[in-house]
């Protein structure tokens, strides 16, 4: 929650937006779904699955999540805002 808080403020959003269903609701939903690619996605790493082995788990669906993390990455980089996770 801390990396999507900063990156969000220092991309301009306010902090209730951030705290609100546009922000935590969405990850809410994301992470609790078991319909959510990103939630099977990140399971299988949590459970020790290799990169290459989650993804092609997902069938030819896309989850999200791992596309868009180096674009999220660069953008946090651009704004110097730090993303440990």
């Amino acid at each position: 929650l801390a990396e999507i808080m900063r990156l969000g403020i220092a991309l301009g959003a306010k902090p209730a937006t951030l705290a609100g269903l546009a922000g935590i609701g969405d990850l809410v939903a994301t992470c609790t779904s078991p319909y959510s690619r990103n939630r099977s996605f990140g399971k299988r790493l949590g459970l020790g699955g290799t990169m290459q082995a989650a993804l092609d788990a997902t069938g030819g669906h896309v989850a999200e999540g791992v596309t868009s993390c180096q674009s999220v990455l660069a953008l946090a980089s651009s704004y110097d805002v730090e993303m440990p996770l």
